[in-house]
């Protein structure tokens, strides 16, 4: 189910880190430097302080700020906070949700083959975004593959056919607006209960993806809390390498709900990334009310045990 669906109002956020439009020109295939990056909610410029003391807590530089806003709320492109995510060194990161976050995965409004009646929506919003200026991360339609979303290609009248049209409609509004400062972040969820022959069939191409990414959680309420971080992405990993390794892969959200075991999965998740080519990590640090607390700022003992597996990160 949906990690953000009573994320109703907005905030934003940012932190000093690397300039990322190098870094995502170097990261292919595993090369390059190592992306960190954080999630925060919606889309004022006030929760930059916030981010700014996550980096604080884990000693280490924030790259990529990621932030979430829904089309239902019509918001203008987030000017004032991406300008200060990237005053800070950041590069920033919006989550573009074409729903309601109330409302479930079934909505008319919603459907993949109804994102074209959004377009004077999209069409501003793209405006504004090559109008601001330097890198910006898309990530549009993520975790298609599964089924809590609308654009998820097994609800709502969705098909894999229908989010490749829908994401490629999108894609060539932003050319036509000429925002070739947006790099476009494809990210799937991951394989344990969702089929794993949807991620090629869902697969946009080459041409319209800049950034691979997966997400992913442990958690008992995803079947996963008694795995290994290997075997959490591992499979999905491998999957996305069949679509397409020409890409940099990144985990642009994950988590671990509350337990004894947070710790060692905290440390388990970096050992395991630094044996592959994953050069992104964004992780969900939002203190969602309601929902587990998938921080790695949890608790003292989780700051401390991060603090220390990013060192190698």
């Amino acid at each position: 189910m949906s990690r953000r669906s009573a994320l109703l109002t907005l905030g934003g956020a940012a932190v000093g880190g690397a300039v990322l439009g190098t870094a995502i020109a170097n990261l292919a295939g595993g090369l390059g430097p190592r992306v960190f990056g954080v999630s925060a909610t919606g889309t004022s410029p006030a929760s930059a302080d916030h981010a700014r003391r996550i980096g604080t807590e884990l000693g280490r530089t924030v790259d990529v700020v990621s932030l979430f806003d829904a089309w239902e709320w019509r918001n203008p492109f987030p000017t004032a906070a991406v300008a200060a995510i990237r005053e800070m060194g950041s590069t920033p990161e919006i989550t573009w949700e074409p729903w309601h976050p109330a409302r479930g995965a079934e909505q008319d409004d919603y459907r993949l083959d109804a994102l074209t009646d959004h377009e004077t929506y999209v069409r501003e919003w793209a405006r504004a975004a090559a109008g601001s200026g330097g890198d910006l991360l898309l990530r549009f339609g993520h975790e298609m593959n599964s089924d809590w979303y609308p654009w998820a290609v097994t609800v709502n009248g969705g098909s894999p056919d229908a989010f490749v049209e829908g994401w490629r409609w999108l894609h060539g509004v932003f050319a036509e607006e000429s925002a070739t400062n947006v790099r476009w972040v494809w990210c799937p969820n991951i394989v344990h209960r969702d089929r794993v022959d949807l991620l090629a069939a869902c697969y946009p191409g080459s041409d319209v993806v800049d950034v691979t990414a997966v997400d992913g959680y442990s958690a008992s309420e995803y079947g996963t809390a008694h795995l290994s971080p290997e075997e959490v992405f591992g499979p999905t990993f491998a999957a996305v390498d069949e679509i397409d390794d020409s890409k940099p892969l990144w985990i642009n959200e994950t988590g671990c709900a509350p337990g004894p075991g947070k710790t060692d999965w905290i440390t388990g998740l970096v050992d395991y990334l630094s044996t592959t080519r994953v050069s992104g990590l964004v992780w969900f640090e939002i203190d969602n009310a309601g929902k587990p607390d998938w921080r790695l700022t949890s608790t003292p003992a989780t700051t401390v045990t991060a603090r220390h597996a990013l060192r190698i990160w």
